[in-house]
Protein backbone atom coordinates (compact mmCIF):
# COMPACT_ATOMS: atom_id res chain seq x y z
CA UNK A 1 0.00 0.00 0.00
CA UNK A 2 0.99 3.52 -0.61
CA UNK A 3 2.07 6.12 1.87
CA UNK A 4 -0.66 8.29 0.73
CA UNK A 5 -3.41 5.49 0.85
CA UNK A 6 -1.95 4.76 4.33
CA UNK A 7 -1.73 8.53 6.00
CA UNK A 8 -4.93 9.66 4.41
CA UNK A 9 -7.17 11.03 6.96
CA UNK A 10 -5.02 10.11 9.54
CA UNK A 11 -4.75 12.00 12.79
CA UNK A 12 -1.41 13.56 13.91
CA UNK A 13 -0.05 14.83 16.93
CA UNK A 14 3.52 16.74 17.63
CA UNK A 15 5.38 16.97 20.69
CA UNK A 16 8.02 19.49 20.13
CA UNK A 17 9.89 22.93 20.99
CA UNK A 18 10.02 25.66 18.79
CA UNK A 19 10.93 24.23 15.70
CA UNK A 20 7.48 22.48 16.01
CA UNK A 21 5.55 25.64 17.20
CA UNK A 22 3.06 28.16 15.02
CA UNK A 23 1.27 30.57 16.65
CA UNK A 24 -2.54 30.00 16.97
CA UNK A 25 -1.95 26.65 16.28
CA UNK A 26 0.43 25.06 18.76
CA UNK A 27 -0.77 24.70 22.52
CA UNK A 28 -4.06 26.35 21.48
CA UNK A 29 -6.67 25.52 24.10
CA UNK A 30 -9.97 25.11 21.49
CA UNK A 31 -8.09 21.85 20.22
CA UNK A 32 -6.33 20.30 23.87
CA UNK A 33 -8.18 22.21 27.05
CA UNK A 34 -5.20 21.56 29.11
CA UNK A 35 -3.50 24.17 27.59
CA UNK A 36 -3.44 27.56 28.59
CA UNK A 37 -0.94 29.50 26.63
CA UNK A 38 0.41 29.45 23.09
CA UNK A 39 4.22 30.19 23.30
CA UNK A 40 5.21 29.91 19.91
CA UNK A 41 8.05 30.79 17.71
CA UNK A 42 7.04 31.10 13.87
CA UNK A 43 3.97 33.29 13.10
CA UNK A 44 3.58 36.80 13.79
CA UNK A 45 7.00 37.65 15.17
CA UNK A 46 8.66 35.68 12.71
CA UNK A 47 6.71 36.10 9.05
CA UNK A 48 6.13 32.50 8.25
CA UNK A 49 3.23 30.76 6.69
CA UNK A 50 1.58 27.38 8.28
CA UNK A 51 1.98 25.73 5.13
CA UNK A 52 5.36 26.06 4.92
CA UNK A 53 6.02 24.46 8.62
CA UNK A 54 7.77 21.05 8.07
CA UNK A 55 4.23 19.42 9.71
CA UNK A 56 2.04 20.92 7.69
CA UNK A 57 3.64 20.31 4.91
CA UNK A 58 3.52 16.91 5.42
CA UNK A 59 -0.02 17.01 6.71
CA UNK A 60 -1.17 18.66 3.48
CA UNK A 61 0.77 16.33 1.12
CA UNK A 62 -0.52 13.26 2.50
CA UNK A 63 -3.97 14.78 3.41
CA UNK A 64 -3.99 13.98 7.02
CA UNK A 65 -5.41 15.66 9.80
CA UNK A 66 -3.94 17.45 12.48
CA UNK A 67 -4.95 16.01 15.94
CA UNK A 68 -3.04 18.48 18.60
CA UNK A 69 0.54 20.57 17.92
CA UNK A 70 1.56 20.11 21.64
CA UNK A 71 5.00 22.13 20.76
CA UNK A 72 6.32 24.82 23.38
CA UNK A 73 9.17 27.45 22.44
CA UNK A 74 11.96 27.26 24.89
CA UNK A 75 10.47 23.51 26.18
CA UNK A 76 12.31 20.68 27.52
CA UNK A 77 11.69 17.39 27.58
CA UNK A 78 13.33 17.34 31.25
CA UNK A 79 10.79 18.69 33.98
CA UNK A 80 13.34 20.16 36.00
CA UNK A 81 12.66 24.15 36.53
CA UNK A 82 9.76 25.02 39.12
CA UNK A 83 8.69 27.62 36.14
CA UNK A 84 7.85 24.67 33.62
CA UNK A 85 6.01 22.47 36.75
CA UNK A 86 3.67 25.36 36.92
CA UNK A 87 2.86 26.66 33.31
CA UNK A 88 3.14 22.79 32.16
CA UNK A 89 6.14 23.14 29.69
CA UNK A 90 7.89 19.92 30.41
CA UNK A 91 7.84 17.26 27.16
CA UNK A 92 7.19 14.51 30.03
CA UNK A 93 4.01 17.26 31.05
CA UNK A 94 2.80 17.07 27.51
CA UNK A 95 3.13 13.99 26.88
CA UNK A 96 -0.16 13.11 28.30
CA UNK A 97 -2.26 15.51 26.33
CA UNK A 98 -1.64 14.66 22.90
CA UNK A 99 -5.55 14.04 22.57
CA UNK A 100 -7.85 16.89 20.93
CA UNK A 101 -11.11 17.80 23.22
CA UNK A 102 -13.10 15.56 21.25
CA UNK A 103 -10.90 12.66 22.82
CA UNK A 104 -9.80 11.66 19.35
CA UNK A 105 -6.86 9.83 19.61
CA UNK A 106 -3.66 10.50 17.12
CA UNK A 107 -3.03 7.86 14.85
CA UNK A 108 0.68 9.19 14.14
CA UNK A 109 2.69 10.88 16.99
CA UNK A 110 5.95 12.68 15.91
CA UNK A 111 7.73 13.29 19.37
CA UNK A 112 10.75 16.00 18.26
CA UNK A 113 12.11 17.73 21.67
CA UNK A 114 15.28 17.82 23.18
CA UNK A 115 17.15 20.54 21.60
CA UNK A 116 16.93 22.95 24.82
CA UNK A 117 18.08 19.92 26.83
CA UNK A 118 21.03 19.87 24.63
CA UNK A 119 21.32 23.70 25.30
CA UNK A 120 20.63 23.44 28.78
CA UNK A 121 23.08 20.71 29.18
CA UNK A 122 20.86 18.44 30.84
CA UNK A 123 22.73 14.69 31.31
CA UNK A 124 22.10 11.91 28.77
CA UNK A 125 20.81 9.91 32.03
CA UNK A 126 18.02 12.40 33.09
CA UNK A 127 17.41 12.50 29.47
CA UNK A 128 17.08 9.13 28.88
CA UNK A 129 14.62 8.98 32.08
CA UNK A 130 12.58 11.65 31.02
CA UNK A 131 11.98 9.98 27.38
CA UNK A 132 11.44 6.86 28.79
CA UNK A 133 8.70 8.48 30.47
CA UNK A 134 7.52 10.02 27.62
CA UNK A 135 7.64 6.78 25.35
CA UNK A 136 5.53 4.60 28.47
CA UNK A 137 3.27 7.57 28.95
CA UNK A 138 2.43 6.89 24.99
CA UNK A 139 2.54 3.54 25.01
CA UNK A 140 -0.28 3.81 27.51
CA UNK A 141 -2.43 6.70 26.33
CA UNK A 142 -2.04 5.85 22.87
CA UNK A 143 -1.16 1.99 22.22
CA UNK A 144 -2.60 2.16 18.69
CA UNK A 145 -0.13 5.33 17.68
CA UNK A 146 2.58 5.07 15.80
CA UNK A 147 5.23 7.13 17.01
CA UNK A 148 8.48 8.60 15.66
CA UNK A 149 11.29 9.96 17.69
CA UNK A 150 13.37 12.74 15.90
CA UNK A 151 16.66 12.87 17.23
CA UNK A 152 19.02 15.85 17.43
CA UNK A 153 20.71 17.50 14.87
CA UNK A 154 24.41 18.02 13.56
CA UNK A 155 23.75 21.85 14.18
CA UNK A 156 26.79 23.15 16.19
CA UNK A 157 30.43 21.75 16.67
CA UNK A 158 30.43 22.89 20.33
CA UNK A 159 27.41 20.54 20.89
CA UNK A 160 28.57 17.47 19.30
CA UNK A 161 29.45 15.39 22.19
CA UNK A 162 26.05 15.89 24.07
CA UNK A 163 24.33 15.61 20.75
CA UNK A 164 25.53 12.01 20.38
CA UNK A 165 24.66 10.85 23.69
CA UNK A 166 21.45 12.61 23.60
CA UNK A 167 20.58 10.81 20.68
CA UNK A 168 22.19 7.06 21.60
CA UNK A 169 20.03 7.48 24.74
CA UNK A 170 16.80 8.38 22.38
CA UNK A 171 17.70 5.49 19.71
CA UNK A 172 17.85 2.79 22.95
CA UNK A 173 14.55 4.15 24.06
CA UNK A 174 13.03 4.02 20.93
CA UNK A 175 14.05 0.57 19.78
CA UNK A 176 13.10 -0.90 23.61
CA UNK A 177 9.20 -0.31 23.14
CA UNK A 178 8.44 -2.02 20.22
CA UNK A 179 8.14 -1.82 16.21
CA UNK A 180 5.05 0.91 16.59
CA UNK A 181 7.88 3.38 17.50
CA UNK A 182 10.52 4.26 14.68
CA UNK A 183 13.87 6.43 15.40
CA UNK A 184 14.41 9.30 12.93
CA UNK A 185 18.22 9.58 12.60
CA UNK A 186 18.45 13.62 12.14
CA UNK A 187 22.18 13.63 12.56
CA UNK A 188 23.47 11.46 10.28
CA UNK A 189 20.96 13.04 7.50
CA UNK A 190 21.47 15.81 4.80
CA UNK A 191 20.51 18.50 7.42
CA UNK A 192 24.32 18.04 9.06
CA UNK A 193 26.12 21.44 10.43
CA UNK A 194 26.73 23.28 7.24
CA UNK A 195 23.57 22.46 5.78
CA UNK A 196 21.64 23.29 8.64
CA UNK A 197 23.47 26.73 9.56
CA UNK A 198 23.03 27.31 5.81
CA UNK A 199 19.17 26.81 6.49
CA UNK A 200 17.79 28.85 9.23
CA UNK A 201 16.35 32.21 9.66
CA UNK A 202 18.48 34.86 10.09
CA UNK A 203 21.49 32.24 10.12
CA UNK A 204 20.78 32.03 13.98
CA UNK A 205 21.84 28.32 13.24
CA UNK A 206 18.36 27.22 15.22
CA UNK A 207 15.72 27.79 13.74
CA UNK A 208 14.90 26.94 10.45
CA UNK A 209 13.66 28.29 7.10
CA UNK A 210 11.28 27.31 4.88
CA UNK A 211 13.99 25.67 2.64
CA UNK A 212 14.90 23.89 5.96
CA UNK A 213 11.83 22.94 6.83
CA UNK A 214 11.30 21.49 3.62
CA UNK A 215 14.12 19.59 4.34
CA UNK A 216 12.90 18.25 7.66
CA UNK A 217 10.21 17.18 6.09
CA UNK A 218 11.54 15.11 3.81
CA UNK A 219 13.65 13.18 6.09
CA UNK A 220 10.70 12.69 8.57
CA UNK A 221 8.31 11.67 5.12
CA UNK A 222 11.20 8.73 4.02
CA UNK A 223 11.08 7.33 7.77
CA UNK A 224 7.07 7.15 7.61
CA UNK A 225 7.66 5.38 4.63
CA UNK A 226 8.25 2.24 7.02
CA UNK A 227 4.87 2.33 7.63
CA UNK A 228 4.51 0.62 3.54
CA UNK A 229 6.32 -2.06 5.04
CA UNK A 230 3.93 -3.19 7.71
Amino acid sequence: MYLKEILRGKRISILGDSLSSFEGVSNNANINATISKNPAYYGKTVPFKLADTWWMRLINKYEMVLCVNNSWSGGLLYNYLPEYIEDNMSGEYRAHHLADNGGNLPDIIIVFIGVNDLWHAIGWEQFGKAYHSVLETITKQYPNAETFCVGMPDRDTRLVVRAQKLNAAIRQETASHGNKFHYVDLYNSILNNDTYAQNTLDKDKLHLSTSGMQILADIIENSLKELEMK
